[in-house]
């Protein structure tokens, strides 16, 4: 299960993730894409997912990468030229009906999912969450596969952040999915950087949130369930967003989020190691 952290700077939404893809506990992918950067009609947002890595399509469709799934649903109603409430509303329409296609009760409860999405709506700061397995207040069931609350459906959570005065006494940092692994050790370093992250430019803000999920990959009992490997996007208030692929050791070559725009859609973008990918909208 993958752990997404996202915050809010003075200047930019930013949103990291690690990379990697368990199958029974074990690991199966560890540079796999979790996210995708939508620009639709009234926002920019970054879009990335935690919990299962498979998900059923609908009739006879296949069984999708969850991030395949997405893209290839969000192009599919091309959601370039939706607003962000009805695209949140589509995508938790979508993945419950996907769910409920599943004839096996003990399948079809282990399809549990966050979709995290996060960056400006109209000029301010929001961040939505479509989720069966997480409540309004972030908390995962422990015990059963969805959240009783939801029973089985995705639910839609959405907030939109107004920062508070005080300058460097705000920050906003939120950990969804595998934040078991943020350890009492993390999390007391999340929050003494909360504050100076709030300050930082969007590229160290991601360099910071990427360091605290490979503090997290560390935990004994469940960090083994996160990957190294990481991918950030950074999302200004004005100017393009930039996507990051942060490797643990050099690599020659991997991708970037898959990109949603009005009446376009672009999977698996390539770039080499080292390289930035500009995303977006760009202001001169």
């Amino acid at each position: 299960m993958t752990l997404i952290l996202t915050t809010i700077t003075r200047s930019a939404v930013v949103q990291a993730s690690d990379r990697r893809l368990t199958k029974n506990g074990h690991l199966y992918d560890d540079s796999a894409n979790k996210a995708v950067y939508v620009v639709c009609a009234d926002a920019h947002v970054a879009i990335a997912c935690t919990g299962v890595g498979r998900i059923p399509g609908i009739g006879r469709q296949p069984w999708l990468m969850t991030d395949v799934w997405l893209a290839d649903y969000l192009a599919e109603i091309n959601a370039g030229t939706m607003g962000l409430s009805a695209i949140a509303d589509s995508i938790g329409e979508r993945a419950t009906m996907a769910r409920r296609t599943l004839g096996n009760p003990a399948v079809r409860d282990k399809i549990r999912l966050t979709f995290v999405l996060a960056g400006y709506h109209q000029d301010r700061p929001v961040i939505i969450r479509v989720s069966n397995m997480e409540d309004e207040k972030l908390k995962a069931h422990p015990k059963l596969n969805v959240h009783p609350k939801v029973n089985g459906n995705f639910a839609v959570f959405s907030s939109v952040i107004v920062p508070k005065s005080g300058g460097s006494r705000y920050s906003y940092v939120l950990a969804h999915g595998m934040d078991s692994a943020m350890n009492r050790s993390v999390w007391r370093r999340l929050i003494q950087k909360a504050p100076k992250i709030y300050e930082q430019d969007g590229d160290r803000a991601a360099l910071e949130l990427v360091s605290l999920i490979r503090s997290a990959s560390r935990d004994p009992k469940d960090g083994h369930y996160i990957g190294r490997n990481c991918m950030s996007i950074v999302i200004p208030l004005n100017g393009e967003a930039r996507a990051m692929y942060h490797a643990e050791n050099a690599s020659p070559e991997s991708y970037g989020p898959h990109l949603i725009v009005p009446n376009m859609a672009i999977k698996n973008v390539q770039y080499s190691s080292n390289a930035q990918i500009i995303l977006g909208p760009q202001t001169e």
